[in-house]
């Protein structure tokens, strides 16, 4: 049992010096994995641009081309990005909790810093911009986190399980309550028509509903989404420590995260197309569940062929793309709220979920393109370069108040 034990630490501590020692590689992997993640995250967020509390109302009956993109969605793109970022957000945490050791001061105090700057990002685009916001709950994710950094793996994967099976259950409580109290919105019906009518208010009124929204986002945040975000985070950042997300997973691990990907997505594409009303309240459990084994998966598939390492056009605008994240996440939605509000409101009333699909990736390749045009000749995107400042003035404010005290240490005592 004990030589056991040796033998996991041992195996730990490797992949961690193999991490540090290959941080080059570690990089590119990150910044593929989360360019990959932002682009997307549009392809889901797209559909809740122009009218974000009603999002795509399905047709009565459903249209056949909408049958195909729910099948599609279920198996490839729901809860998916959602999950990499979750993963991809605790890592660059800890590895920021790594790079500020050495200074001569807690690491905690300059990365509470970086929470609260983004919290407050999250909060100015949750509303003024679009209230379907991440940043906000990920700020307070990582303010709870930060306390956790220094787990063990197991403590972490433990807890991260834990938290994740509360957050499924929420989920459940979440759908029943829904199905049994909350009328489903048809098309052409009076409380859509309304919807839209407000949706046509001035801008004024969408800040003053923008704001509302934020303020639900904090309140509610300790009771409906935190276990399940920071479930994901603490078992993501677990399997990092443990290796498997530097080394790949075995071929058991592989097979079950692969049956559940195909289990769970078909179960939520079968429900999407035959039980629509049914499923638009489960599928955010169903979505969170395969969305967490499939992102692994394609963690697993990026590291162990070393994707991030080829060299080709596609493969580095994603990681173009992944270095200015911050930046691009937020061009999204201040693009495509003006599109879908401003400029083609009867997009949102036209469309149907291909035509969705059709400008997401019309759009990625711009981002893309762009992204690679601005890094040849900037280091980082302009949000991630404030952001970057912002806690620079921390960091020099903490520096300047150690010198002080060792000054005064130093100076002869009258």
């Amino acid at each position: 049992m004990e030589a056991s034990h040796l033998s996991a630490t041992n195996q730990a501590t490797q992949n961690t010096n193999e991490s540090a020692q290959n941080i080059n590689q570690r990089i590119n992997y990150l910044d593929l994995l989360r360019g990959f993640a932002v682009l997307g995250l549009l392809f889901m967020n797209l559909p809740h641009m122009g009218i974000f509390e009603l999002g795509y109302v399905m047709h009565q009956p459903l249209l056949f081309i909408d049958k195909v993109m729910i099948t599609i969605n279920a198996f490839f793109f729901d809860g998916r990005f959602r999950s990499l970022f979750c993963i991809l957000f605790a890592i660059g945490l800890y590895l920021q909790f790594q790079r500020y050791q050495p200074k001569p001061y807690s690491p905690l105090v300059i990365l509470k810093s970086r929470m609260f700057w983004l919290l407050l990002f999250g909060f100015v685009h949750c509303v003024f911009i679009w209230p379907g916001d991440i940043l906000l709950m990920y700020a307070m994710c990582g303010l709870l986190l930060l306390r956790r950094l220094e787990w063990h793996e197991n403590k972490l994967l433990r807890f991260g399980t834990w938290f994740f099976v509360i957050g499924m259950i929420i989920f459940v409580i979440q759908w029943l309550l829904v199905w049994q109290f909350d009328e489903p919105i048809i098309r052409g019906s009076e409380t859509y028509v309304t919807m839209i009518n407000q949706a046509n208010g001035s801008y004024l009124d969408t800040i003053v509903s923008n704001l509302i929204i934020a303020v639900a986002y904090v309140v509610t945040f300790p009771f409906i989404t935190m276990f399940y975000l920071v479930g994901t985070m603490l078992i993501g950042l677990g399997l990092y420590k443990r290796g498997e997300l530097i080394n790949g997973f075995s071929k058991i691990q592989l097979t079950y995260l692969a049956a559940v990907t195909i289990a769970v997505s078909g179960l939520d594409a079968y429900m999407g197309v035959l039980y629509p009303v049914i499923w638009s309240g489960a599928q955010g459990m169903m979505s969170s569940l395969s969305g967490l084994s499939l992102a692994l998966l394609i963690w697993h598939f990026v590291v162990t062929s070393r994707l991030a390492d080829k060299n080709n056009v596609l493969i580095s605008s994603i990681k173009n793309v992944g270095r200015m994240a911050f930046t691009m996440y937020i061009l999204q939605s201040a693009v495509m709220t003006l599109i879908f509000r401003e400029f083609y409101f009867d997009w949102t009333l036209s469309f149907n979920l291909f035509d969705y699909f059709v400008v997401s990736a019309v759009f990625m390749v711009i981002q893309m393109t762009l992204a690679s045009l601005y890094l040849k000749f900037f280091k980082q995107g302009p949000l991630e370069f404030i952001w970057r400042k912002a806690v620079e003035r921390r960091l020099k404010l903490l520096e300047d108040d150690v010198m002080r005290l060792n000054k005064e240490r130093q100076a002869p005592q009258a």
